[in-house]
């Protein structure tokens, strides 16, 4: 399968079963406006990797004179022109093509990007070529980012150290092993060729080097919609300017349960170093994906997902066979409380700090407090 075929079956993969709303694309207008208010008057919007559509429509729908949207599905790009020649929409012209291998004549005075860069393999010479598609010095990019150190990083890239799906045929095959949200992100990050989580300091540091600095910093359109930050994700969302007197001083997006994260990274290593058959790791990343996604509440509060996550691998250990002296020290320490927990073992108030990377913080205070089941 060539690269294009490879691309085409994926965008097929996220977008086959879903249609342009009315109610979506208001929403989408909503926060195009709150984020460019009357800037987008008179403006040409370049919307790069456009998907189902509906940020090409909420960019014409807030104002902006003209939209070019290019994706280089071709599948993608003849929905999308039907469904403006349906709706008799005439101020959007839909391109097909890959910036990487094309030039394209539009021009536009904002380029959007947004929940592509994650996915591009060569990111500098991505944004070098994104920059020819600006109109002037004054054009502007808005670029969206996965975050790094953050629970979804540590789940997508811990099950893509075990499965990757090399199709949408592959991937077709285990669907209904997959509960509903977690099947809606493992058809992105598992099927994906490249997934990059990326801090804010070294994403500053990319666009710098290609002549891009940052602006402004956003919320995420979950917390405009919503009000409430997603605590297993929380991406980053910068304007960018071709000025560098425009950049200003940006800090690192919150991290929830970050310290928890690092634990859980630890206690991962362990498990999958075991003695574990493919099917039985093929297994373990997606049960890993059905508990972190099962778990966040209202779709927003990471805590129980933390918690389950936990318990998760720490019963891999406990299938496995997994010797307390032959663990790292963290790992045996969560290790022998989780099988005090499992048989009601007496523990002690407060951790003895034998071993001070497991104190303070909400994995051990659990363990602690509570007798479990597995």
């Amino acid at each position: 399968m060539s690269n294009d075929q490879r691309l085409n079956e994926y965008s097929n993969s996220m977008f086959r079963y879903e249609r342009l709303s009315e109610r979506w694309i208001d929403s989408c207008t909503a926060y195009v406006r709150a984020l460019f208010g009357a800037e987008l008057r008179g403006k040409t919007v370049i919307d790069y990797a456009f998907g189902r559509g509906n940020w090409s429509l909420a960019f014409r729908a807030a104002g902006a004179e003209r939209v070019v949207a290019i994706d280089a599905s071709t599948d993608l790009v003849t929905r999308f022109k039907n469904y403006c020649k349906d709706h008799k929409i005439r101020n959007i012209e839909v391109l097909a093509g890959n910036i990487m291998d094309q030039d394209f004549g539009a021009r536009g005075d904002l380029v959007w990007l947004y929940g592509i860069m994650q996915h591009i393999p060569d990111q500098t010479t991505f944004l070098s070529r994104m920059k020819t598609l600006c109109s002037g010095p004054a054009a502007q990019i808005y670029l969206y980012h996965y975050n790094a150190r953050s629970l979804r990083e540590f789940t997508v890239q811990t099950c893509r150290s075990i499965l990757i799906y090399q199709s949408e045929s592959e991937f077709r095959k285990d669907n209904f092993l997959f509960v509903r949200p977690a099947r809606m992100r493992a058809r992105d990050d598992l099927t994906v060729p490249t997934v990059t989580f990326l801090t804010a300091a070294k994403l500053r540091s990319l666009l710098q080097s290609v002549g891009l600095y940052i602006k402004r910093r956003d919320i995420d359109f979950q917390e405009f919609l919503h009000g409430k930050i997603t605590e297993d994700f929380y991406p980053h969302q910068f304007l960018c300017s071709l000025q560098p007197q425009d950049e200003v001083e940006i800090e690192e997006p919150p991290v929830p349960y970050a310290k928890e994260v690092a634990a859980l990274n630890e206690i991962a290593q362990a498990a999958l170093a075991l003695g574990l058959s493919s099917v039985e790791r093929k297994n373990i990343a997606i049960g890993l994906y059905n508990t972190h996604f099962a778990f966040i509440r209202d779709g927003f509060y990471a805590y129980n997902s933390v918690i389950e996550i936990l318990q998760f691998l720490l019963f891999i250990l406990l299938q496995g066979g997994a010797q307390v002296e032959t663990l790292p020290p963290a790992v045996a320490a969560y290790y022998k409380l989780f099988r005090a927990a499992l048989g009601g073992i007496e523990r002690p108030l407060r951790l003895p700090l034998v071993c001070e990377e497991i104190a303070d913080n909400q994995l051990t205070e659990y363990l602690l407090d509570n007798n479990t089941r597995s």
